[in-house]
């Protein structure tokens, strides 16, 4: 088992360290959150992973990011910070996480690209001061 980690500010794109067999990019998920309304705030991103000398297929893992909790993650913003999770896919019903605790993974094919949607959700009705939240989540691949 090979084990290959990245880790991710929500919102940068990461590119896989030389010589490995399968590489990993990422495209930011950005919300657009308005704290006076109480409506939920959905954005996508995606987890490319393309495995070049690999056949072995493998599974995606995403980290609890700096709240240390899957149930609820956090971003962190300059005085406050703001609820959100990951998901496996639109329908919400799933938080990507590592396999525990009710989460789920994702799965990759090898020796191929597989498109990995990330959903992200930011349940309405928080209040919160106006700026830029961020949160920290480690993508481990492993085949």
């Amino acid at each position: 088992m090979r084990r290959i980690s990245w880790g991710v500010a929500l919102g940068a794109l990461i590119s896989s360290p030389a010589g490995a067999a399968c590489f990993l990019a990422v495209t930011p998920i950005t919300f657009d959150y308005n704290p006076i309304s109480a409506v939920t705030s959905t954005a996508s991103g995606q987890i490319q992973v393309t495995c070049t000398l690999s056949s072995d297929s493998g599974v995606v893992y995403l980290s609890k990011g700096d709240s240390n909790d899957y149930s609820l993650r956090k971003m962190s913003g300059k005085d406050s910070k703001l609820n959100y999770n990951l998901f496996t896919s639109s329908t919400y019903s799933l938080v990507w996480g590592d396999g525990t605790g009710g989460t789920g993974t994702r799965a990759a094919a090898g020796r191929t690209t597989t498109i990995l949607p990330v959903y992200g959700r930011i349940p309405g009705g928080q209040l919160v001061s106006g700026g830029s939240y961020t949160d920290a989540i480690i993508i481990t691949f492993t085949y």
